[in-house]
């Protein structure tokens, strides 16, 4: 009796596990549809990661490219400013501002003038009085009745208006230079005592 109870106690558990074990399998084959699916996707995501792996390579090789260039200007720029080797001076293409003025604009579109224009204004007299240019020389003043009008008054009278050399410059069609000497030939015309002094010592 013990034996049969269990003889079919045994029976029932083989097929119960058989039965468990065909359950299983057909799950399984329910799923396979889903893990061929996602098999698949996986294959190009790996694919999307392989393109992309190449494009950060090829950026890196480009980055690598410029970083070189770079590299290579830096050191030409080094080499044109500072001399080539330890101990030569420094070549400065760009000066300070302080050591040379740049010409202005006004300067640099104003036409080329006569460097004797200034001087032969200054001199210039009325034709037939020898004895006009000393007198204009040591009695002259801008404005003066009888004073010969000179390029040197006019930059005279400019510069009393509060006009600086750039526009003195301008409005007369001169360089900065030569407005400097017409205001230097226009004080000695003021106080000819200070030339005499000045040729004196």
């Amino acid at each position: 009796m013990l034996a049969a109870l269990m003889l079919l106690l045994g029976t029932g558990l083989v097929f119960y596990g058989l039965w468990e074990a065909r359950r299983s399998l057909a799950e399984i084959r329910r799923a396979e549809p889903e893990l061929r699916a996602a098999g698949a996707r996986l294959e190009e995501l790996l694919a999307d990661l392989d393109e992309a792996t190449a494009a950060v390579d090829r950026r890196t090789g480009e980055l690598e490219d410029l970083l070189a260039r770079a590299d290579a200007c830096l050191a030409a720029l080094r080499q044109a400013t500072v001399g080539a080797e330890p101990g030569l001076p420094r070549k400065d293409p760009w000066p300070a501002p302080d050591s040379v003025e740049a010409p202005s604009r006004a300067e640099a579109a104003a036409p080329a003038a006569d460097p004797g224009a200034s001087a032969q204004a200054e001199t210039a007299v009325p034709a037939g009085d020898p004895g006009a240019p000393a007198q204009a020389e040591t009695e002259g003043v801008a404005g003066a009745p009888g004073s010969p009008r000179t390029l040197a008054d006019r930059v005279g009278e400019l510069a009393d208006q509060g006009l600086g050399e750039e526009a003195i410059a301008a409005r007369l069609g001169l360089t900065r230079g030569e407005v400097r000497l017409a205001l230097g030939l226009r004080g000695l015309r003021r106080d000819p005592r200070a030339a005499r002094e000045g040729d004196g010592r």
